[in-house]
């Protein structure tokens, strides 16, 4: 090789690629060695085309001789676009024009401005934009005439890199967060102006210095985690900590730090970002505080509207349950009205047939079977009222039960002797089975236990039409919460799924049919529900049908620890009925008051207590009662008091007559059977309380039991004397009333009323002194007289 070969090595641009160096050396090779340059004619093409930047060489006079794969990339044009034309196609003007010059002045002068040394240029595509490149070109020798080859690399590429990193700079310079660079021992080495203003230090002061001298002495540890995430290549971001200026103030920051990779991906170092927070985080303060407030207000505002929503829905159920509940009634009332309609037709059609009778020599036995459907008939009115009242009472939750120990195997025999009869009209069996011991005793309410069993039993044989009903029993869960089970079952006509749903609503009952063929309301089953559920029990039935039903109920037991287990033989309890004789009944010789605005009612009570060798008094309302009373010379042992009067009702006459100083036995006898009745009979002075329609047997226990107690009241009265002044109001509404009551006490004038004195009861008790008189008739009501103001009396 010569060492004037111009392809030396130190000849070539240090800016050039390698592909640039490797043609380069290709050139050399070939100008030293011409005589094996054919030999390795297809090495230097695949070299040539192969190679990453452009090569394209020219003749002296600008021709274009070769055009490499990688310049058809770089200019866009195909080989043969290019290759015999002028090279200055690939020049963009003003340059274009004068490359032709460039090359003459080179060939005359020698003088090499770009030839062996390489610049910047730009290039133009084949689409007319320009390009920046380096271009590099070398000259040789090649069959005795002089080539120019020309290397061109992109800068594109670099030339973007350099500018984006000039951009960066200068965002990095002019950003308001610190943006610091450290190494991987946390030494500075990179500081912006940002940095500056937030920490206080300057470029100079702060680089080379570790980077504690912003962070408090308390978090040099969470500088060492941040150092060690690093070295991972993990990124740190938005960490919200504090550091510390120069003057020693510490401020909150939330800091950014990404880890610096080499052009090879190994961390050298890392960037990290910080930012003043503190005014953030007061606002953030505010801003929570105010959020707090409102999410209390949004909570509030939530649990109002799902108030609403929930008092849309019940007012939508409601609605709905209204218009149920409407439906239900109509049906009720029309069966209501049908139950009614039908008893009240047999006991008004057999009365006609009785007066009827009662002209001629009818015999007692027929007269006898007319009253038997009247009996029937107010029997059946009395079962509606009560399921009507059982049924109000548990809806407004006034059911009051008792808590009594008895024997649930002899209160159930009871109920199947009491309804056996029923079976045997029909031709049915009545039985009762135990199938396992049940406890002697229990501790529940006895009564509401009947009641469900009369309504289970009565029903399953209403229902059945051939075979019979069994109840068995059988205790459960007897070492937990013992209960008694109940298992009602009838070889009846049995129901349907959508039948059952139904049955344990009030007002409804399985199907129309079932209401024009049997009768009922459809009250009892709901009755027994929601009394087993306040028993602490539950109902629940199966059925198909034809194949009969079984209603199966449980009531708990109460403590039975100390209670025997009895194994009962229920052969005796299950055979034909025996009727039960009507009791009579004979009361002592006493007086007795009835006081009763109904005549029927007058009648029929004279009669019942005529019977029992009683002929009462009879007063129409309160005034008259208490005018007997005042008449009286010797007292009544007991008054009947109707409470629904004219005049004056029998709860004002009750406290008058305790407040003259009654102390005989007050029964309060009325057709209010409501919840609360009974009380307000108690309170206004009565000693029990009776209904109607009259049970006989209840009145008349009732009546004996209260006559030994107004006796008892008498032996226990002391007589008063005449010393000191006794007051009395006078009811009457006119003063002829007050002169007849005069009249009745032996006293003929007014003002004689005014001033008698002595004791006028010759019974053992007082008869008050009379010292002022009232008239009443402005006086709408007998109530608190005790506050009214004596008035001047005028004559009629």
């Amino acid at each position: 090789m010569s060492d004037q070969n111009p392809y030396r090595p130190e000849n070539i641009d240090p800016d050039a690629g390698p592909g640039t160096r490797a043609v380069w050396d290709a050139l050399r090779i070939v100008h030293d060695a011409e005589s094996q340059l054919a030999a390795s004619e297809e090495q230097y093409r695949a070299l040539v085309e192969a190679a990453v930047d452009g090569i394209i060489t020219i003749d002296e006079a600008g021709t274009v001789l070769s055009f490499n794969p990688a310049a058809e990339r770089l200019f866009g044009f195909q080989k043969h676009e290019v290759i015999g034309h002028n090279v200055s196609m690939l020049v963009p003007p003003p340059h274009r024009e004068k490359h032709d010059s460039y090359i003459q002045n080179y060939l005359n002068s020698g003088v090499a401005k770009i030839i062996g040394l390489g610049r910047e240029v730009e290039g133009v595509r084949k689409d007319g934009t320009l390009f920046p490149m380096h271009l590099s070109i070398g000259e040789f020798q090649l069959s005795g005439a002089r080539h120019f080859v020309g290397i061109v690399h992109n800068l594109t590429e670099r030339n973007q890199a350099d500018q984006k990193a000039r951009r960066y700079s200068a965002i990095v310079e002019s950003s308001d967060d610190a943006i610091i660079g450290k190494d991987l021992d946390g030494i500075i080495d990179s500081w912006n102006k940002g940095a500056e203003r937030l920490y206080g230090f300057t470029a100079e002061e702060a680089i080379g210095q570790p980077i504690i001298i912003i962070v408090p002495d308390e978090l040099h540890a969470q500088i060492d985690t941040f150092l060690e995430k690093i070295r991972r290549g993990e990124r740190i971001a938005h960490v919200e900590t504090k550091r510390r200026r120069k003057d020693g103030t510490t401020l909150d920051i939330s800091l950014n730090i990404s880890p610096i990779h080499d052009q090879n991906g190994k961390v050298i170092g890392a960037s990290a970002i910080g930012r003043d927070i503190s005014e953030q985080l007061r606002t953030r303060e505010k801003f929570e505080h105010a959020n707090m407030e409102l999410e209390a207000q949004r909570d509030e505002t939530e649990v109002q509207r799902q108030e609403l929503e929930e008092i849309n829905q019940r007012l939508s159920i409601s609605i709905e349950e209204a218009r149920a509940a409407t439906a239900a009634k109509s049906d009720f009332l029309a069966n209501m009205s049908h139950e009614i309609r039908t008893p009240m037709t047999a006991i008004l059609g057999y009365l006609d047939v009785i007066e009827d009778q009662l002209g001629s020599n009818t015999p007692a036995s027929e007269m006898a079977e007319s009253l038997a459907p009247i009996r029937r008939s107010g029997e059946h009115l009395m079962s509606l009222i009560n399921d009507i009242l059982d049924l109000s009472k548990i809806e407004a939750g006034h059911i009051e039960l008792e808590s009594l120990s008895f024997s649930p195997f002899q209160t159930l025999c009871d109920v199947l002797e009491l309804l056996r009869a029923r079976a045997s009209s029909k031709q049915l069996t009545l039985s009762v089975e135990c199938a396992t011991p049940i406890p002697e005793f229990i501790v529940s309410d006895q009564q509401r236990l009947r009641q469900i069993l009369i309504n289970l039993v009565g029903n399953a044989l209403k229902f059945t039409q051939s075979g019979g009903v069994t109840v068995r029993v059988r205790l459960v869960s007897p070492l937990l919460k013992p209960k008694l089970r109940f298992d009602v079952i009838d070889t009846g006509s049995g129901m349907t799924d959508a039948a059952i749903k139904k049955i344990f609503q009030p007002f409804t009952q399985a199907d129309s049919s079932i209401t024009r063929k049997h009768g009922g309301t459809g009250l009892g089953l709901s009755i027994c529900r929601k009394l087993l559920q306040n028993l602490g029990g539950d109902i629940k039935v199966k059925s198909r049908p034809g194949h009969g039903s079984t209603f199966t109920f449980t009531i708990p037991t109460g403590d039975i620890t100390n209670v025997t287990l009895q194994s009962y033989d229920a052969t005796e309890f299950n055979r034909a009925a025996t009727p039960t004789p009507k009791k009579s009944y004979t009361l002592p010789p006493s007086r007795i008051m009835l006081v009763e605005d109904g005549i029927d009612n007058q009648r029929l009570i004279s009669h019942l207590l005529k019977k029992a060798g009683v002929a009462p008094v009879v007063a129409n309302h309160g005034e008259e009662a208490l005018l007997l009373h005042l008449q009286s010379k010797e007292p009544f042992d007991l008054i009947l008091m109707d409470m629904q009067m004219p005049i004056m009702d029998g709860y004002t006459a009750a406290s008058h007559l305790r407040a003259r100083g009654f102390e005989g036995a007050i029964l309060a006898l009325t057709a209010h059977a409501m919840d609360g009745a009974e009380q307000k009979c108690i309170d206004a002075g009565c000693d029990a309380y009776l209904t109607k329609p009259i049970d006989r047997s209840e009145f008349f226990e009732t009546i004996l039991s209260h006559l030994e107690l107004s006796k008892q009241r008498r032996g226990d009265q002391k007589t008063c004397g005449t010393d000191g002044p006794f007051r009395c109001w006078c009811y009457q509404r006119s003063l002829s009333d007050i002169l007849r009551l005069a009249r009745s006490l032996d006293i003929h004038t007014t003002e004689a009323v005014m001033q008698e004195t002595g004791c006028g009861n010759q019974c053992g008790g007082c008869l008050p002194y009379i010292d002022l008189m009232f008239e009443l008739n402005r006086v709408p009501q007998m109530a608190d007289l005790a506050q009214l103001s004596p008035v001047e009396t005028s004559t009629d």
